[in-house]
């Protein structure tokens, strides 16, 4: 949604970094259900074999995300800042928090 009201404001309006923000294409990768899935207390494991199953748990999800994504960079988003952005917006209540308080 934002980037589609950034895309929606007249050409010659936008100066700085509005108007980067309205160009910009944004990407992601991540293993977050991989994270999920890790015991409690990981983030504290600084063993080795932890260390590098956590590199080739990146590795992994990189290799993934450009196998599906590749040939959008340069061109469009493959992120969606909304959706990404949904549990911070929305109240426990499921209504949507205004943007000023």
């Amino acid at each position: 949604m934002a980037q589609r009201l950034l895309a929606e404001l007249p050409a010659a309006l936008p100066v700085g970094a509005l108007a980067q923000l309205r160009d910009a294409r944004l990407h992601m990768i991540g293993a977050e259900e991989e994270f999920r899935d890790l015991r409690n207390g990981s983030a504290l494991d600084a063993r080795w074999g932890f260390l590098r199953s956590m590199r080739d748990l990146g590795h992994a999800a990189a290799e993934h995300w450009l196998v599906e994504n590749l040939a959008a960079v340069g061109d469009r988003s493959t992120f969606d800042l909304t959706e990404f952005a949904k549990p911070a917006v929305t109240a426990s209540d499921g209504r949507t928090r205004s943007a000023v308080a």
